[in-house]
């Protein structure tokens, strides 16, 4: 299975395992259930890699997009005890997971969006109004 960062995935490669991590308001809430903890303060510590490992098991298995046979949390624990917890490509997955719940995942195009209204008013808004003041 292959990320789509247009889906708000994330990559996680470690030795023996390939998974996709996607972040989401359920995913996210039962992280915070389960470490009962906030999301912020675990954002946080996820970018200043202060993260153990039960939160980084618990992230993983939260957030894993499980097509076919599933891992279940010993088997994440074992892959990540492998690939240590210090594991580049392990830490750079959990940040950009802590990153997309910061600022949401990005949007096809960028995550810039169009402003919701004209700026101005319409002239069909303005038509046969008086001015202020006559």
């Amino acid at each position: 299975m292959t990320a789509n960062p247009h889906r708000g995935e994330v990559a996680l490669e470690l030795p023996g395992a390939s998974w996709v991590l996607r972040p989401s308001h359920t995913a996210l809430m039962a992280v915070e259930e389960r470490l009962g903890r906030p999301s912020l303060d675990l954002a946080m510590e996820a970018r200043a890699r202060r993260f153990g490992y039960r939160e980084v098991i618990t992230v993983i298995d939260c957030c894993l997009v499980r097509a076919g046979r599933a891992p279940d949390q010993d088997e994440i624990g074992r892959k990540v005890f492998e690939a240590g917890l210090g594991n580049e490509a392990l830490l750079e997955a959990l940040y950009e997971v802590w990153a997309m719940a910061l600022r949401g995942p990005e949007k096809p195009g960028g995550n810039a969006e169009a402003p919701a209204t004209a700026e101005g008013p319409t002239p069909s808004a303005t038509a046969g109004a008086s001015p202020v003041g006559s």
